[in-house]
């Protein structure tokens, strides 16, 4: 059979076997080479590609890395590598991954002009990445040191993968630089990326997701474009582990995160199409949950947050700041310690070094912040034991919160004081550089709060006492005026401070009121228009150690706490205050060391200080008044600078009618008297110049009346009766003036000192001097009326002795509660031989009479003569006659012998006569009665009643002379 010839015009058909043969070559051709194409890439093309990617992996790793498997799908043209591995010089695998799958897509890659991979995928891929103790890391033992290339300035091949995916990954982290070491994990790590391309402006779209031991979740969509760099997505992170993170961190973060749940999630951008590489967070919320911070090595909680909350925020890395429509913090509690160094435990935390070198400083803005619910606790170390205030149930709101330089926003807070009062502080609010002006209202602040700062500069325990505050606080712009300033009214309520160790009261007060306060800081100044105080109260006790409380409750200087202590290189701050009031006050004082214990008091403290100031030549007026034990009225009025650095003292203090039995256990333990009754009354004057005194302190005591005496050892063993009778006028008053002089300088110099030697040296004059201290008060210049004096045997005041009688009468008539003891002064030789003498005249004188011759008064020296002869002649007989002497003129030598022949006769009778008169001690006694009895008389005649006087036995020798008989007198009170 022939084949049909071709009918087309111009070319003949093939025979059909032809077409045939044809048909099966070309089948043939293609099934060999598909057949080729399968043996080559199946069987061939595995171990090429694993010989290739062995060697080239080889070339950059210090170890071959491991292949388990490769496949080649040749009409696919898909490679995939199963169980790579690269293995660390301990033999752990660094880098590995379960499978890597690529599918290759030339069609496109030509029509495109790129490498066009239509699917990339990595399987489980895991990274075991340790840093170790030096420093280095595991991962660049992998690789061998790569020699520099000349740079490429070629453009690089453009690449896109249709589907680019990452299943599984894993990521272990471990950091041996620490102790212990951290590890932290990511797994398991998914990426997606579509229609990914390396094209100029071509925009590819990705899908991130994660999880990891500080990260639960994490989820970033978007697209972005690789020439040049930018990317428009959406970032979401859950379960962010503050605890895992603080970790992660390690040494760079200062604190310790204990506990905490953060989730982060808004639109992240960032774009380096232009000069400046720009990067931005948008639709930016936060939360927080149950966040614990602490100190490093602490042991105690320092932040603690139930939940912190932000929305609507936006942040850009080219103005650095972030940007809030809310920010809501609830539960917060803050403790805030101030160190024994005097900074702030957050201070170690800043890292000034690393906030210059960024740059800008961050700025935070939020049109609406809130705190509620919270608290902040301040502790001061400085002191021991620490103070601790505590400011709970706080909120507050910020309008434009803001840190930029210069911005103002508008704060509200409030708060529950300790002791729970309230306080509330509203106004503007800049916190670079700090600047504010706020209106601040507080009450009930608990004053015992502040105890740990009392007790470390004092020796008391502040119980009780609510403070109050409204006024306004400004913190002025640096250089536009002081640091800081107050100004407004301040009061205390209720205070009371003790002695911390006796738990006595020392001062309390009702209410303490400082109105028109204007206190500033750096530099300070305090100025306040009144302070007016109810019902205040002070107690100065001599404790039972002999010492004044208020004196001993000051710590010394350099017990102090270094911030206490006083700074003597700057000058001292001005204060001036208006006016001080003082209303129903109370002063008291006790001395412990007696038994019973003393105590008295000024009541009904009323009146004013006016102008108080530190100037120099300031004068502040006193006039206040009061009462002691009810019913004494007391004042002081003068004038004082208390403040200033020169003192100035000029106080006049009124004492009137202060009952004296108040100071019974004094005068028992240190006279030996209890005191019956009697008043008191002071006046005191006080200068002080500078360090020098002027004291003039007039006493006044009426009525002072003793009891019997009591025994004590302490009592003086002066006659306390006879100085106070001594003392004591007419009218029952003791007047004293006991002047003070002397400079306060002097570590010797005390004014209770000083007056109590004064005092006693009056008393010891009295007592020593009685006559003395009589005579002064009747105008006789200190002259002694202790004596009167007698001629011998005679009891006949002369003229002499009746003048100073007068003025001891006058003396004693003021001085009604002295008695006058009269001695019964006599000499019993002298007196007797002048009594023998009265009685022989007396004698002689009756003879005369007998003769009818005329009264005299007194004999002449020759009658006296003639008497005596004729009573001896009667007495005793005629002496014999004298011998006759010749007649004639006698010589002289005759006439004085015989002259003293005569006297001799004449004395002789005499002596025998006064013998014969028999007067002896007896007689002298009598007549030392009979002068006490003349004084006596004479002193009742004066009007001295009979009661005060007393004749007093007295020795015979007492009080003798040679001119008189000089009787003693003697004072006692009884």
């Amino acid at each position: 059979m022939t084949d049909a010839p071709d009918q087309s015009p111009g070319r003949q058909s093939p025979p059909g076997g032809a077409r045939a043969r044809i048909a099966l070559v070309s089948i043939a051709a293609v099934v060999a080479l598909v057949a080729i194409v399968a043996i080559l890439g199946y069987t061939i093309a595995p171990g090429m590609v694993r010989r290739g990617i062995v060697q080239g992996l080889s070339a950059v790793l210090r170890r071959p890395p491991e292949l388990d498997r490769v496949r080649v799908n040749p009409f696919l043209l898909d490679v995939k590598l199963e169980g790579l591995r690269a293995r660390g010089a301990d033999g752990a695998p660094v880098v590995a991954l379960q499978a890597l799958e690529v599918r290759f897509d030339p069609l496109r890659s030509v029509f495109s002009r790129a490498w066009v991979f239509d699917d990339v995928r990595l399987s489980r891929p895991e990274a075991h990445l340790v840093l170790r103790h030096d420093g280095s890391l595991d991962l660049a033992d992998l690789l061998k040191p790569v020699p520099a290339a000349p740079r490429d300035t070629s453009p690089p091949p453009v690449v896109t993968f249709l589907r680019f995916a990452v299943d599984s990954g894993a990521v272990t982290w471990r950091d041996e630089t620490r102790s212990p070491a951290y590890e932290a994990v990511v797994r398991p790590l998914e990426l997606l990326l579509t229609d990914f391309t390396t094209r100029r402006d071509a925009s590819n779209s990705y899908f991130f997701e994660a999880s990891s031991t500080p990260v639960r979740s994490v989820r970033w969509r978007g697209r972005f474009t690789i020439a040049p760099l930018a990317s428009d997505g959406r970032l979401e992170l859950a379960g962010i582990s503050l605890v895992q993170l603080g970790r992660l961190l390690g040494p760079a973060l200062p604190c310790e995160l204990r506990s905490g749940e953060l989730a982060v999630a808004g639109h992240v951008h960032f774009d380096a199409r232009g000069q400046a590489f720009d990067l931005a967070h948008d639709s930016l919320s936060a939360g927080a949950r149950d966040v614990a911070v602490a100190d490093r090595g602490g042991d105690s909680t320092l932040i603690a947050v139930r939940s912190a909350d932000l929305a609507g925020g936006r942040w850009s890395l080219a103005d650095n700041a972030l940007s809030l429509a809310t920010l809501k913090v609830d539960g917060a509690d803050v403790r805030v310690p101030m160190l024994a160094n005097g900074h702030l435990l957050y201070e170690a935390w800043a890292a000034p070094e690393t906030a210059a070198a960024a740059g800008s400083a961050f700025v935070l803005r939020a049109a609406d912040a809130h705190v509620g619910g919270s608290a902040v606790t301040f502790e001061d170390r400085r002191v021991s034991p620490a103070a601790r205030l505590v400011f709970d149930q706080l909120e507050a709101d910020a309008r434009g919160l803001t840190t930029q330089p210069g911005g103002a926003f508008a704060l509200s807070l409030k708060a529950r004081l300790p002791g729970a009062g309230q306080a509330e502080i509203t106004g503007p609010l800049t916190l670079q550089p700090p600047a504010a002006d706020f209106k601040v209202r507080a009450s009930g602040f608990a004053l015992a709060a502040l105890e740990p700062y009392v007790g470390a500069a004092a020796h008391v325990a502040l119980t009780h006492g609510a403070l109050d505050a409204d006024g306004r606080f400004e913190m002025p712009p640096p250089g536009h005026g002081p640091f800081a300033r107050f100004t407004g009214d301040l009061g205390v309520r209720d205070l009371d401070v003790q002695d911390a160790r006796s738990g006595e009261a020392v001062l309390r007060c009702h209410l303490l009121r400082l109105a028109g306060v204007r206190d500033e800081m750096m530099p300070a100044m305090l100025d306040v228009r009144e302070i007016s105080a109810t019902r205040p109260f002070l107690r100065a006790t001599v404790t039972a150690r002999r010492t004044l409380n208020l004196a001993d409750l000051a710590v010394p200087n350099d017990s102090l706490p270094a911030f206490m202590a006083p700074d003597t290189t700057q000058p001292a701050a001005p204060v001036t205050i208006g006016v001080v009031r003082v209303s129903d006050g109370m002063l008291n004082f006790a001395d412990r060391t007696m038994r019973p214990p003393f105590s008295t008091g000024i009541r009904s403290l009323e009146g004013t200080i006016r102008g108080l100031s530190s100037v120099n030549a300031t004068r502040a007026a006193v006039d206040l008044a009061g009462k002691v034990d009810a019913y004494s009225p007391v004042t002081i009025s003068g004038v004082v600078n208390p403040l200033a650095e020169s003192t100035y003292v000029d106080l006049a203090m009124k004492f009137q009618n202060i009952e004296l039995t108040t100071f019974t256990p004094y005068a028992g333990r240190f006279m030996g008297y209890p005191i019956l009754k009697g008043k008191l009354s002071l006046d005191l004057k006080y200068l002080v110049q500078g360090r020098k005194l002027a004291a003039e302190n007039k006493v006044l005591a009426n009525q002072l009346t003793l009891g019997p005496k009591v025994d004590s050892p302490d009592a003086t063993h002066l006659p306390i009766r006879l100085a106070i009778a001594l003392l004591k006028d007419k009218d029952g008053n003791i007047d004293l003036d006991l002047p003070v002089h002397g400079d306060l300088d002097d570590p010797k110099f005390s004014i209770g000192r000083i007056v109590l030697k004064v005092l006693l040296n009056l008393i010891t004059k009295a007592v020593t001097s009685p006559f003395k201290l009589i005579g002064a008060l009747v105008g006789g210049h200190d002259e002694d009326l202790g004596d009167a004096s007698f001629a011998f045997g005679s009891d006949s005041l002369d003229a002499a002795n009746r003048a100073r009688l007068d003025q001891l009468t006058k003396g004693l008539s003021q001085r009604p509660g002295l008695q006058l003891e009269i001695g019964q002064g006599f000499d019993a030789a002298r007196d007797s031989a002048a009594l023998a003498q009265v009685a022989l005249v007396r004698r002689l004188m009756r003879e005369r009479a007998d003769e009818g011759r005329p009264a005299v008064a007194a004999l002449d020296s020759g009658e006296y003569a003639r008497l005596v002869g004729r009573v001896y002649d009667a007495t005793f007989g005629a002496l014999p006659p004298l011998a006759k002497l010749h007649r004639g003129a006698l010589t002289p030598q005759e006439a004085a012998a015989r002259s003293a022949e005569i006297d001799a006769r004449q004395h002789a009778m005499e002596n025998r006569l006064l013998a014969s008169m028999h007067v002896g001690a007896d007689e002298a006694r009598s007549l030392g009665r009979r002068r006490a009895l003349a004084i006596k008389s004479y002193v009742l005649a004066a009007g001295i009643g009979e009661g005060r006087l007393f004749v007093v036995d007295t020795p015979a020798a007492d009080s003798l002379s040679a001119e008189a008989v000089h009787v003693h007198l003697r004072l006692d009170a009884p």
